[in-house]
């Protein structure tokens, strides 16, 4: 059990919004869950004991107490896992998030079919990875989703004071559109307040926004107008990752291009994509 939480700086740039991280105990959550703090004490008793075990020497009844009681609490522990799952079309972007992804986790990727019966000019397979579950994913969990029975939301973190470039890629790469004339990030899974939370932040970098209301959700527009439109790309231009991901997925950052061009050129380059009868097994330890 890992005390690094380096998985490519996702907690320190708060870029979740558009990222999944999943349970690994769907039906436990909140309950009884140490600090971290409490947990990297714990696995400092558990190795001092086991050091002990492999040195021949004899453990005391309060190491025998310590070894019970901190075992009990691991066992009871919930952990999540951090996965990128996308269409066979964002394979370069994924592995690229992958090569960047922190080797203290175990990365296993994937390349298969999506379900039967998807009509023959749509991409038919889906690419990705998982990591190993740890406690401090779970820990991000906390932060970002709330439970209630078998309802899970996501919401804003209290962390979240502001937007960076790196944010505002990864979000927009992830859940936004740029489209038929409309230029949009889906916030569809966010409450209303969250939402407003989120266009204030918007504000404080001066571009504007729109809440748009669809079938009961809201989601959030960019205003139209070059000038605004212009301030959300520029602002994002010193992403990190902002050249590559324009390189990689050009239709998100040039409205003229359709995204069907792009899928055509890859169904040229890569035809084994589409191609169930394909080994394309993605292992990527």
């Amino acid at each position: 059990m890992s005390k690094n939480l380096n998985f490519i700086t996702f907690k320190h740039n708060n870029i979740c919004m558009s990222l999944d991280i999943r349970l690994l105990k769907a039906t436990s959550h909140h309950q009884n869950q140490p600090t971290l703090k409490k947990y990297y004490t714990i696995l400092d008793q558990i190795n001092t004991i086991r050091d002990k075990v492999k040195k021949h020497e004899a453990l005391t009844n309060k190491d025998i107490t310590v070894w019970n009681n901190t075992n009990r609490i691991v066992q009871n522990l919930n952990t999540a896992t951090f996965r990128v799952h996308k269409s066979i079309f964002e394979f370069k972007w994924v592995e690229l998030l992958y090569r960047e992804s922190d080797k203290d986790y175990i990365l296993k990727g994937f390349m298969k079919p999506i379900k039967k019966g998807v009509r023959p000019d749509r991409l038919k397979w889906s690419c990705g990875f998982d990591t190993s579950s740890s406690y401090q994913l779970f820990l991000i969990w906390l932060e970002w989703y709330t439970k209630n029975g078998k309802k899970v939301k996501k919401r804003i973190p209290t962390s979240f004071t502001k937007l960076t470039p790196n944010i505002l890629l990864h979000w927009y790469i992830g859940d936004g559109t740029n489209s038929s004339g409309t230029l949009a990030l889906y916030t569809f899974g966010f409450k209303l307040s969250d939402q407003k939370r989120l266009r204030k932040a918007f504000l404080e970098i001066g571009v504007e926004t729109e809440l748009i209301h669809k079938r009961g959700k809201y989601y959030i527009r960019i205003s139209k107008g070059e000038e605004n439109v212009t301030s959300f790309f520029k602002f994002m231009s010193t992403a990190k990752y902002y050249n590559k991901a324009n390189e990689l997925l050009p239709h998100k950052f040039d409205r003229d291009l359709k995204k069907q061009e792009i899928v055509n050129k890859l169904r040229t380059e890569h035809p084994e994509y589409f191609d169930e009868t394909a080994d394309l097994s993605w292992d990527l330890y």
